[in-house]
């Protein structure tokens, strides 16, 4: 090229019809509550549960270690009588999230600048509850080092699954849910 004599770019153009999705998402009817499920950048989808050093990294926006919980905003919790501040005497509140007819218990945690009105869980957790991926799980373990056990006389693991509270549509996961109960 000489002097000034930059090439041509190119015009792009590019037409969407989003009439479909539009339509899809205006007939989405749903309660006081959206749930997203989400997966944290330490555990993963669960894959590395059984990685002690992940599970003791903070998350990077709640800074919580070592389990999932329900992210809530301050208002939503304050209407619900629940507790927004943990002591070491008191362990929070725990509410049970329910999605077409599945349910999780876990910790309420308060979660500075969430929009009221929507939920959030971490997936990957709660893995071996019920005996599965043993060696890839992680659990509960007592002050000498014993695991916790449940009544079913298995390891009590790590947090709670939500994969079920998640949904399928064309092979595609659906991460975030508009039907749900919490109590």
């Amino acid at each position: 090229m000489v002097g000034n004599d930059l090439p041509e770019s190119p015009e792009y153009t590019s037409s969407i019809d989003t009439t479909q999705a539009e339509r899809k998402v205006a007939s989405v009817k749903g309660g006081a509550f959206e749930l997203v499920t989400y997966v944290k950048a330490t555990a993963g989808s669960g894959n590395h549960a059984a990685n002690p050093i992940l599970q003791e990294t903070p998350d990077p926006v709640s800074k919580v270690t070592w389990d999932n919980y329900v992210t809530m905003s301050k208002s939503d919790m304050d209407a619900m009588g629940l507790n927004t501040y943990i002591a070491q005497e008191d362990l929070g509140s725990v509410v049970k999230v329910t999605v077409n007819g599945k349910s999780v218990e876990l910790p309420a945690f308060m979660q500075p600048g969430q929009k009221p009105g929507t939920l959030g869980i971490a997936l990957g957790y709660g893995r071996g509850s019920n005996g599965e991926n043993i060696g890839q799980a992680a659990f509960q373990t007592g002050e000498k080092g014993e695991h916790i056990t449940q009544a079913s006389g298995l390891p009590m693991p790590i947090g709670a699954n939500a994969y079920p509270l998640t949904s399928t549509s064309e092979g595609y996961t659906i991460y975030a849910n508009y039907d749900v109960s919490i109590e």
